[in-house]
């Protein structure tokens, strides 16, 4: 394994968001990344760093046979379709942009040149099953540009704590050419001051505009009345004035907490 030789140093000004933000903001466009769990944090830095260098030194049994599986994947990969492990160059921590769009770091990349294949690895260390297509295409697009060469292009998502390998196959220049488009037209939603939030099951609980969301607060009288919890009979701080409503208003406080 050797490093990119190719990173990217030139960022331009309108890039405005990597292929994570991408991924979650094309569920809600006004979705905002809380501060995340620290321990979930540290231990996913520190795995995805024994992925890259191979070094599991520190890790307990689980988190070494996580990590294992995933580098077994990887290097299974290279035998795929008939080819061989010195055909692939493989980029760890890989520097991949979309010109004028996006720009990010994928965990692993293989390029075949001879077979004019690419495989973009995402590793998951996470218990809670997520959807990361969009994440994954607009890699898959970086490469596809990036390599001009490659006619196809393999995305893998794997996490070994969910024991599942997600993977698709495109065609290189329908995935460039779909993707550009569909981030732009992304874009073009997140700048338009008109377009409102959405509810999303995954994104919600994450979101540091939850609290103020009006979608996510449609959803919460729903379920409120649906739990037979009190309510207020109008949702407005001016409304609130009768001890009654007071009170329910003190229940909910606590409830939706």
């Amino acid at each position: 394994m050797r490093s990119q030789d190719n990173a990217v140093t030139d960022v331009d000004a309108h890039h405005l968001f990597g292929p994570s933000s991408l991924d979650a903001l094309s569920g809600c466009v006004r979705f905002k990344y809380n501060d995340s769990d620290a321990d979930a944090a540290t231990e996913g830095t520190e795995l995805h760093k024994a992925f890259e260098t191979g070094d599991l030194s520190g890790l307990d049994d689980e988190q070494r046979q996580c990590v294992t599986a995933i580098r077994n994947f990887v290097e299974s990969l290279k035998y795929s379709g008939g080819s061989a492990p010195e055909e692939w160059e493989d980029l760890a921590e890989a520097k991949l942009r979309l010109e004028a769009l996006t720009y990010g770091t994928a965990d692993r990349v293989l390029i075949n040149r001879t077979r004019k294949r690419a495989c973009v690895i995402d590793a998951k260390f996470t218990h809670r099953e997520t959807a990361h297509d969009f994440q994954l295409r607009a890699y898959g697009a970086c490469v596809a540009e990036m390599w001009p060469e490659v006619e196809t292009v393999e995305t893998h998502v794997a996490a070994p704590r969910l024991n599942d390998i997600a993977s698709k196959s495109y065609d290189a220049r329908l995935l460039l050419r779909g993707t550009r488009a569909e981030i732009e037209a992304l874009y073009a939603r997140i700048e338009d001051p008109a377009t409102p939030p959405e509810q999303h099951e995954d994104l919600c609980c994450k979101c540091a505009n939850a609290v103020s969301c009006p979608a996510l607060g449609a959803t919460v009288t729903i379920v409120a009345r649906g739990l037979g919890l009190p309510m207020p009979d109008r949702f407005a701080v001016d409304a609130i004035t009768t001890p009654r409503d007071r009170a329910c208003a003190q229940v909910l406080a606590g409830a939706l907490a």
